[in-house]
């Protein structure tokens, strides 16, 4: 089963950081969103190929999989606030780890 995880950081760097150690350990940047009110694409052009949107972009199966609009509008009062989001949809097995490698960047919260 999928299970969808989400980092909150203060800054883009710090999601950017997370996101980088978890494709370094080989979990496919595909898996991963990165969320916030700053564009950010030439980090990406420098070798991460993860998915850059908007609140608004979140695949629908994101939000519904956490069965609740409370979740939403906790991430959007994030995004408000200026901070970013790295979603990682990822097989239920693997979730220990891209927490643990999340809780490495210094995250605000994950849920």
């Amino acid at each position: 089963m999928v299970r969808h995880i989400a980092g909150v950081y203060e800054s883009v760097d710090q999601a950017l950081g997370a996101m980088r150690d978890l494709t370094s350990w080989g979990f496919p940047s595909e898996k991963f969103h990165l969320i916030g009110q700053e564009n950010k694409t030439h980090e990406f052009q420098a070798g991460l190929v993860g998915k850059e949107l908007t609140l608004d972009e979140v695949p629908e199966a994101v939000i519904n999989e956490n069965r609740s609009t409370d979740t939403y509008q906790k991430w959007k009062q994030h995004i408000d606030q200026g901070r970013t989001l790295l979603i990682a949809s990822i097989n239920d097995d693997a979730a220990d780890n891209v927490i643990e490698k999340m809780k490495g960047h210094q995250p605000l919260e994950i849920s």
